[in-house]
């Protein structure tokens, strides 16, 4: 979904499932049995809060830290890039007006030593997956 076609950040995803298809519900019926999608698929807005650390300022990034924001009671608190301006840019063009912006770190280190991150997102090239992984899981 493109961020223009996107629902407003705060929009509960149970809002946004499919239909369950009516051979499905007919079926359940023919049972006794009933099934209502939105009740069966947890809200990720319901969830408790928690503080995202993105490493890496590219696209994928963009798209994670939209979706945050969009879709779940989570929010981006720093993004780390080997260029500090880089992340700080990165966060100006993210941000939606009125949204708490995000910290703009400098290194992949500097944001899973950060005390306010509580998650990783790794948005680095896939080559560079393992190695950031090994680094967000070892450097708390």
């Amino acid at each position: 979904m493109a961020h223009d076609d996107a629902p407003a950040p705060g929009t509960r995803t149970t809002e946004l499932l499919p239909a369950v298809p009516e051979p499905l519900l007919t079926a359940l019926a023919e049972t006794g049995a009933s099934f209502d999608l939105t009740t069966a698929v947890p809200e990720p807005q319901d969830a408790p809060p928690l503080r995202w650390g993105i490493i890496g300022a590219g696209g994928i990034a963009s798209t994670f830290h939209w979706n945050v924001q969009a879709y779940s009671s989570g929010r981006v608190v720093a993004v780390g890039s080997r260029d500090v301006e880089r992340a700080e840019r990165f966060i100006a063009e993210h941000t939606p007006e009125g949204m708490e912006r995000a910290r703009g770190l400098g290194s992949y280190e500097e944001l899973v030593a950060d005390p306010e991150v509580e998650a990783v997102y790794v948005a680095t090239p896939h080559a560079l997956h393992a190695e950031h992984a090994r680094l967000a899981l070892t450097r708390r």
